[in-house]
């Protein structure tokens, strides 16, 4: 559908002889031509950062061209930086999709005919604009739907996301979002999302849903985020710019495990640092403290039997004072060697890196409190039992 806006707008300016672009009704840009000579302030920015100004917004607005059902011609204004344009409002109906604009700098002005002509691509262009705008607020639904905690909602938002064929040759989704830890305005247009992305903007900043090839590889996931994170800064001053974080959650093979993914990423978003994609899988120990029951932080833990736990425990709640950890499990320092060892090869951690031993203290710490099933269930039983 980019592809035939592209062509739309490129034809458009063959026609009127000037640089034209495309935009929808929030006057973000959709396509644009060649930039030609004749330049404006308000082309170059619109060009470089994708989205008008709301004063420049409000200064074509005030000339009828949201009702119009025609062309319309635009004056020059200094202040603004704006030459003379043509509008060619693209419309079906009486409803308004977009603006076809072309420069004008004052040459002859195109014969009717060639307008009608750009008045005819420019109803083409509201068209696909329409067309666009459903699928986006559809699969937007989808996407709020999926990632809702009611299980129904998540079937439906998986059904509707099938519908528009995203997700169905995924084997893997990851969730994405990029935020501000200020009040900067984050509305932007999601039109330049590749396939396999579906995004939706709100006043806390944008979720992005990524299908990815491989769960084990979530670059796809990252190199979305960095995108449209790169794309806010470029609408933001310096110190705005200073707050902008963006933050990638863990891949699910089960899109209706994305919440997962998006809780994960809402973490990780809150330790990330300005300008970069946090990635919840590199947050190390800060993971444990965003941990709820059943979580997969505990899974590190879950290939330990009772033993091997309590040897765990004992030796860091000593400080790895061997001899002492020992005593206390009334077992030989070689037995002790040998269950440490199996603690390291089932937990992925290495009990002499310092991040690992704190990581494992607090996980075996924490799980009581974050897996009441891990509490020693039996224990439990008996004491009801009594």
């Amino acid at each position: 559908m980019l592809s035939e806006l592209q062509g739309i707008v490129d034809e458009a300016s063959r026609l009127l002889g000037a640089p034209t672009t495309l935009e929808d009704t929030g006057f973000t840009l959709v396509a644009h031509s060649a930039q030609g000579v004749t330049l404006d302030a308000v082309r170059r920015g619109t060009v470089a950062q994708r989205v008008s100004t709301p004063q420049v917004r409000a200064w074509f607005e005030g000339f009828g061209i949201t009702t119009s059902a025609g062309p319309v011609r635009t004056p020059a204004d200094a202040a603004l930086g704006v030459l003379p344009r043509l509008c060619v409002p693209a419309r079906t109906g009486d409803r308004t999709h977009g603006y076809l604009w072309a420069l004008d700098a004052g040459g002859p002005h195109p014969a009717a005919g060639r307008l009608d002509e750009v008045a005819a691509l420019a109803a083409r262009a509201a068209v696909l604009l329409a067309r666009q705008g459903r699928r986006r607020e559809s699969t937007t639904t989808a996407l709020v739907d999926l990632l809702s905690p009611d299980t129904e909602d998540v079937a439906r938002g998986v059904r509707a996301l099938s519908e528009h064929d995203l997700l169905d040759r995924a084997p893997a989704v990851a969730v994405a979002l990029v935020g501000h830890t200020g009040a900067a305005d984050l509305a932007h247009t999601l039109w330049r999302l590749p396939r396999g992305v579906v995004g939706d903007t709100g006043p806390g900043g944008t979720v992005l849903l990524v299908a990815l090839r491989s769960a084990s590889d979530p670059g796809p996931a990252h190199r979305v985020a960095a995108d449209v994170l790169a794309r806010h800064a470029e609408r933001l001053g310096a110190a705005e710019r200073a707050g902008l974080v963006a933050a990638v959650g863990g891949p699910r093979t089960d899109v209706h495990a994305a919440r997962a993914s998006w809780r994960e990423a809402r973490w990780a978003l809150r330790a990330a640092h300005p300008g970069v994609v946090a990635d919840w899988a590199a947050l190390g120990v800060a993971r444990l403290l965003a941990a709820e029951p059943g979580a997969d932080l505990l899974l590190d833990l879950g290939a330990l039997d009772d033993e091997l736990t309590r040897t765990a425990r004992a030796y860091l709640d000593r400080a790895g004072a061997i001899a002492a950890t020992a005593a206390e499990l009334g077992i030989h320092r070689q037995t002790l060697y040998h269950r440490l060892g199996r603690v390291e090869a089932l937990t992925g951690r290495s009990l002499r890196d310092g991040q690992d031993r704190l990581a494992l203290h607090l996980a075996l710490t924490l799980r009581p409190l974050l897996d009441p099933a891990a509490a020693h269930p039996r224990s439990w039983d008996r004491a009801s039992a009594a």
